[in-house]
């Protein structure tokens, strides 16, 4: 890791743009994984998401003059159009690669990190997530295994939400403030329930534009994923408005199957399609990792 960031430089005050009694806004922008190396995870189908180092580097040069803030951090904001870089799962790119391009370009991320994974064979270890805290990361939630929510009972999905947060909180000594639902998928109740024992912050996978609202946001959040490119980042941090409404009439078009087929059985049509795609030597293009 590069030395540690000053704090300061991971929160920006606003330069520009603010609209006098209007909210504050937020494009939040997440990847899984970043780099070439092919490494064996225990999510195989994470390795789906990686982006080129290349194409995070532009994101990072094209975020670098832009105010950016962590995802609880952004819960506080009163005004400005802000932008929160995330980062799913704890994988060992985040330490390798990621934090310490945005530590050399005094930008900040949030990191939310599966607790059944840290320390295996592609994943960061607590001492990097301490490193990276130390350098002025946020470290958040992604649950204790990487499954969805919605399949489980209440009171097993309300344990992963609560004992992941205090397993990270245990092994780095620090607060831990947002919490990220496995491929976003999550129920009304959860975003509750996540306030009521101590996040400010609930990430979603649905896109758009985030709102803060008295010290409490639900994120939307905007994927970057392998095949997109230089231009597509571009237009995502200038807020392209019909880029917006594309991925989220996307996003909708692609809950009617999950609803109707239900997680499992949605996710074992998506990897048969995908097995199908990749024996055709084609791409194959998808609008979120769940």
């Amino acid at each position: 890791m590069k030395a540690a960031v000053p704090m300061i430089a991971c929160l920006r005050p606003f330069q520009g743009s603010a609209v006098p009694n209007e909210p504050a806004t937020a494009l939040v922008v997440t990847l899984h994984g970043v780099g070439n190396a092919s490494t064996a995870l225990n999510d195989a189908g994470a390795a789906r998401y990686r982006v080129a180092t290349e194409l995070f580097a532009h994101l990072v040069e094209t975020c670098a003059a832009a105010p950016v803030c962590r995802a609880a951090a952004f819960s506080e904001q009163r005004s400005g159009a802000w932008l929160v870089l995330t980062f799913d799962d704890g994988l060992l790119s985040d330490f390798d690669v990621v934090a310490p391009m945005l530590a050399e370009a005094g930008l900040c991320g949030t990191f939310f990190v599966t607790t059944s994974n840290v320390g295996r064979p592609g994943y960061a270890t607590w001492d990097h997530l301490r490193q990276m805290a130390d350098a002025g990361m946020e470290i958040a939630s992604h649950g204790i295994r990487h499954e969805y929510l919605v399949t489980k009972p209440r009171r097993d999905a309300m344990r992963e939400m609560r004992d992941s947060k205090l397993q990270i909180e245990h092994q780095l000594g620090l607060r831990v403030r947002a919490f990220a639902p496995v491929g976003g998928h999550h129920q009304v109740w959860m975003s509750r329930y996540a306030r009521q024992v101590g996040y400010v912050a609930f990430a979603t996978m649905v896109p758009g534009l985030s709102v803060a609202d008295a010290r409490w946001v639900e994120l939307r959040r905007n994927h970057v994923q392998a095949h997109h490119t230089a231009y597509d980042i571009d237009r995502l941090v200038a807020r392209d408005r019909r880029l917006l409404w594309r991925n989220r009439i996307r996003y909708e078009l692609l809950r009617l199957p999950k609803v109707a087929l239900g997680m499992p059985r949605y996710d074992r049509v998506k990897r048969a399609i995908l097995r199908l795609a990749d024996g055709a030597g084609r791409p194959a293009r998808t609008s979120s990792p769940g």
